[in-house]
């Protein structure tokens, strides 16, 4: 099945990128749930947050899709 997941989203995201997401994404997931961010820009923070943890450990981002970007080696 993950066969399957892998030819229609293409790894496209590097190793050291991808922990890189996910370390910050995760940062910025802790900080707007326990509500250390500003009001107005909690709920955003999460959900750049959530998003960069989705990306880091599928290894697939749909923004470098679009604009044909691949930092894998």
């Amino acid at each position: 099945m993950l066969e399957k997941i892998r030819k229609i989203y293409p790894c496209n995201v590097g190793s050291t990128e991808r922990i890189a997401r996910v370390v910050v994404g995760a940062v910025l997931l802790i900080l707007s749930l326990a509500g250390l961010v500003g009001e107005s820009y909690g709920f955003f923070a999460g959900f750049i947050g959530a998003l960069g943890v989705v990306s880091g450990v599928t290894g697939h981002c749909p923004v470098f899709l679009i604009f044909n970007i691949k930092t894998t080696k």
